[in-house]
């Protein structure tokens, strides 16, 4: 089946670039042998493209030609990463990761669109392999959509961490800003290295579709959902973990709420995004606690914190220019809630950092914007960094491994990822690299 599914697809160029100063490939067609049928003219709509030290990894057309590029350029490091990952997850072994893989597939709701790219992933990876779909060593058996679907939901196995804040000031109105039209969003994202293999393996995936946003998420090879993401409008989808009580009870299938983060990006239009959101989020059950924070380049209010948990789907308040996240539910911005102690030293600590360049900017961190200073966007920036630097963690179970500052209406992002050498150096504090949305969204 996933061979036959291949060669429907008939003839498309390939392009495959390694790193963005070797030349493109030209013109080229693939024949290959997968899961011992053979098919001709498979194509690979993809390439990867080297920023500094970021890989990015950019595949576009219908969700089967970039399923099957995103598999056939990263297959091995996505049985790398999950074979670390399964590892950590099940120290019993392979054995006891397949009992509780099947268990879990009772339990998970996975979209068709995304079922269809994850059979064309496993397809792409053993059209590289020689026709066969490629070992977890570890785990002790071939790569499959099982194993997919599983990587998939891991929102729904364990939380995110994580940090930000967005501000701004003016309404937006297009991809200039302006003096009165500033608007910064930050994101720690704060979650277990798992190994050396996993920290080094992240990745900018730019998923360019036929229909819909090109959507850029930072991640892991293998992971098609949005914990950290923003598309070609300038839109931005950020999952933080929650505190509202966690369900013991497994009575509905749960959606995994990053594959839902990734279709608000992917449908959510600038103008009309918070609407949007909402809908899709409804339908998002989790028995975690998560806060799905969307950010918005156009309108009066930059950002909306939508709670996703058992209970439902809320929304945590937002006053001001200025709006933290951590990992509680905040209903008094002014005092930073009355969730855990980390949590709220870390909204404190943001807090902190941007309170003065929010009034100088002529805006106000816990009420109505005032003032007639202009928007520092320099003064924006180093609190950005400063403040992710502040609240960043760098342990052996919890660690920051992105650290993203993006300005949706000027159309760029700076990016620092982990690195992990005798130990773990955390995201901000590494180099930061710089990524236009011309580069990451523009023509393939």
């Amino acid at each position: 089946m996933v061979g036959l599914r291949c060669g429907v697809r008939g003839l498309v160029v390939l392009l495959l670039v390694m790193g963005a100063a070797h030349a493109l490939a030209g013109p080229k067609v693939l024949d290959v042998a997968v899961q011992g049928v053979a098919v001709q003219n498979v194509s690979v709509q993809g390439r990867i493209e080297t920023v500094g030290d970021i890989r990015v990894v950019k595949v576009w057309g219908s969700v089967e030609e970039m399923g099957f590029a995103h598999g056939y350029l990263l297959g091995g490091d996505i049985v790398e990463v999950l074979d670390d990952i399964v590892m950590v997850m099940y120290p019993g072994g392979g054995e006891q990761y397949v009992q509780n893989r099947e268990k879990l597939a009772g339990l998970i709701e996975i979209p068709d669109n995304v079922t269809t790219e994850l059979v064309e992933i496993v397809a792409g990876a053993a059209a590289a392999n020689g026709g066969k779909a490629p070992m977890l060593e570890k785990v002790g058996h071939a790569l499959s959509v099982e194993d997919m679907a599983f990587f998939q939901s891991m929102d729904v196995l364990r939380a995110f961490g994580c940090s930000g804040f967005t501000a701004w000031r003016g309404q937006g109105g297009g991809s200039g800003g302006g003096s009165d039209g500033g608007l910064v969003t930050t994101r720690n994202f704060d979650f277990m290295p798992f190994s050396k293999r996993v920290v080094s393996a992240q990745i900018v995936l730019v998923r360019n579709p036929d229909r819909g946003h090109a959507v850029a998420t930072v991640t892991w090879p293998g992971y098609v959902g949005a914990f950290t993401g923003v598309n070609d409008e300038g839109v931005c989808a950020f999952m933080h973990d929650g505190d509202a009580k966690r369900s013991a009870s497994h009575s509905v299938k749960y959606l995994p709420t990053a594959l839902a983060a990734k279709r608000i990006l992917e449908e959510g239009d600038a103008q009309d995004v918070f609407k949007r959101a909402k809908k899709i989020l409804r339908k998002a059950k989790t028995p975690y606690s998560y806060m799905v924070r969307i950010v918005s380049p156009m309108g009066k209010k930059a950002v909306r914190v939508f709670r996703v948990d058992p209970s439902g789907l809320s929304e945590s308040k937002v006053t001001g220019d200025v709006c933290i996240t951590t990992n509680h539910y905040v209903d008094s911005p002014s005092e930073g809630g009355d969730g855990g102690r980390d949590t709220v030293e870390r909204y404190r600590a943001i807090a902190s950092r941007v309170s003065g360049v929010a009034k100088n900017s002529g805006g106000d961190s816990g009420g109505d914007s005032g003032g007639d200073a202009g928007w520092d966007a320099a003064a924006w920036e180093a609190a950005a960094w400063d403040s992710l630097r502040d609240v960043s963690r760098s342990y052996d179970r919890n660690t920051t491994l992105h650290s993203l500052v993006v300005f949706p209406r000027e159309r760029r992002l700076q990016l620092a990822m982990a690195k992990w050498d005798r130990t773990i150096s955390s995201a901000p504090s590494r180099s930061i690299t710089t990524l236009k949305f011309s580069d990451l969204f523009g023509e393939n």
